[in-house]
């Protein structure tokens, strides 16, 4: 059976979606792709706040987004699109994009972790009195190698003691002992996987999330290496050329007083040099 040739016609909720990305990234300098799964409701209403001023931020399927992107035209969204994350909340702003991950890196949210997910940091249970009365805690916690005792009505931890190690994943269990100890381990943040600019420019995680005051200082140690590498090799580029400049001077001065060639510049210089050798030889002749 022939395949129809009429092209894909989506619903209406989705086409307003397209369009509305479409119109974003005409108006915006900056397209940035972040990541919002398991983002609690509560931080992205924080964030939506922080950033509605100078920017627009649209939750959107990543097929919709490959599709209107592509549609825009705009340079660089084929490598925006390959660091499309698992849930993608799309960013569009005139702000550079590495301000705007400074401004998410300061919003968290503290959460319990599920099952199965992997633990950032080694889990550390504190020494110290808990709100726990007594009861079948307290054997759940001796099970785990943790050792308490009842103080004062209340369970106390007495030793500092590791429930689980980076990378190891999260039990059903050990989620439960840290709800009862209302330890939230888990830090949630809106993190950016890339941008781009107008001209198409890319920008990685790693450059985002480089603190600013670091990169002013790469960049000037990388220009402090290439003007004493210019100047090594006499290259005459700007804002090399007034130190060649100088350099050049100097060493025509050095060879005008040492052959005795006078110039207007070096005159005083050979006057002051002859006076002084005159002087010399008078004391030693009065002597």
């Amino acid at each position: 059976m022939p395949q129809s040739s009429e092209p894909r016609r989506y619903p209406e909720r989705k086409v307003k979606t397209i369009q509305k990305i479409l119109e974003l990234s005409k108006s915006h300098s900056y397209i940035s792709a972040a990541e919002c799964a398991g983002v609690p409701a509560s931080l992205l209403k924080r964030v939506r706040r922080e950033l509605r001023a100078n920017h627009a931020l649209l939750v959107s399927k990543k097929t919709l987004a490959r599709l209107a992107l592509r549609k825009s035209e705009r340079k660089g969204v084929e490598k925006l699109i390959e660091h499309f994350p698992q849930t993608l909340l799309l960013i569009f702003s005139n702000t550079p994009p590495y301000k705007t991950a400074e401004i998410l890196d300061k919003f968290e949210e503290e959460m319990y972790p599920r099952p199965n997910e992997a633990a950032s940091e080694d889990i550390v249970i504190k020494k110290g009195p808990t709100a726990l009365p007594p009861g079948p805690v307290l054997t759940t916690l001796r099970s785990y190698g943790i050792k308490a005792k009842v103080e004062k009505g209340r369970i106390t931890i007495l030793e500092d003691a590791v429930i689980l190690k980076k990378g190891e994943r999260f039990s059903r269990g050990v989620i439960d002992l840290l709800r009862n100890l209302e330890m939230k381990t888990k830090r949630v943040k809106v993190k950016m996987s890339g941008a781009i600019d107008k001209d198409g420019a890319f920008y990685p995680p790693e450059v985002l999330y480089t603190p600013t005051q670091q990169i002013v200082d790469s960049l000037n140690k990388a220009y402090e290496s290439v003007a004493k590498l210019a100047a090594h090799l006499e290259l005459p580029v700007y804002p090399i050329i007034p130190l060649l400049v100088a350099t050049a001077k100097s060493r025509a001065v050095q060879l005008s007083l040492a052959t005795g060639w006078y110039t207007r510049e070096t005159l005083p210089l050979l006057l002051s040099a002859l006076a002084a050798k005159a002087k010399a030889l008078a004391d030693a002749i009065r002597f």
